[in-house]
């Protein structure tokens, strides 16, 4: 009895570290599973984009400029089909939020948080947000599913900011990943997001529990605004610089 005893615990032990090894290989995506290819770059009439959204509604995209400090609406090769009226200050992030079918942006020196209708009305704005002075501030801001609000600060430090119900800062994570932050859109697939940093001129793939999952070399810098289409793969980012808009597209190469 002892000896069948063994045999029949070995047996369960051997099993259960396979289903163990299973579950670890199909949880996580190998870092070099996918590549970034690089398919068109248009040029857009908007003067230092910086910050990019989309409409899954109307299938289009939406920008500000960090120089005049409107709000664009841009079809898909850039081009420039709606202006809207508000007027911001030193704007630098933007975010469609489909529950309540309205914008949100962030000012970055004076750290403010605004949302507007897509008529370009004011509904409300949260003032200052966070704390400090310097033109470092509020870069990026994004918006998930469930409707839980993030922004990134820029540098010095880079913060990775979710916000509660009240548009107070609920959890900040101070970010080491590159030279600073300048862009970011939630992976609803992958439940990460995606992250631009201008200096570093890369692209990453992060979330909080394993931090970079994928991460790319863009070859440029003034990369400012980023969205990921996770239902065609495809990859948009706007250059503050060259005042283009980029298109990617994320190739599956298979497991590594």
């Amino acid at each position: 009895m002892l000896k069948i005893f063994g045999r029949l615990s070995y047996t369960v032990l051997i099993f259960l570290i396979t289903i163990s090894c299973s579950l670890q290989d199909t949880a996580t995506e190998p870092a070099n599973k996918y590549s970034l290819d690089l398919i068109a770059e248009y040029s857009i009439n908007v003067s230092e984009p910086s910050g990019l959204t989309y409409d899954e509604n109307t299938q289009t995209l939406w920008t500000v400029s960090d120089k005049d400090n409107k709000i664009y609406q841009l079809n898909l090769e850039g081009e420039v089909i709606n202006v809207l009226p508000f007027i911001g200050e030193d704007l630098e992030g933007i975010a469609y939020d489909f529950i309540s079918n309205s914008l949100w942006i962030v000012e970055e020196e004076n750290r403010n948080l605004i949302n507007i209708s897509m008529e370009g009305n004011l509904i409300s704005r949260y003032v200052h947000i966070i704390s400090g002075q310097d033109n470092s501030g509020l870069e990026g801001i994004c918006i998930t599913q469930s409707g839980t609000i993030f922004i990134i600060k820029e540098k010095n430090p880079s913060l990775f900011i979710e916000l509660n119900s009240n548009v107070s800062s609920e959890e900040s994570i101070e970010m080491n990943i590159s030279d600073d932050l300048s862009g970011i859109c939630y992976d609803r697939m992958r439940q990460s997001f995606w992250l631009v940093s201008d200096k570093s001129e890369k692209l990453f793939l992060w979330n909080k529990t394993e931090g970079i999952k994928f991460e790319f070399d863009l070859n440029y810098d003034k990369f400012e605004g980023i969205y990921y289409i996770e239902q065609e793969n495809n990859i948009y980012i706007v250059n503050d610089e060259k005042n283009k808009l980029y298109y990617y597209k994320l190739i599956n190469n298979g497991s590594a």
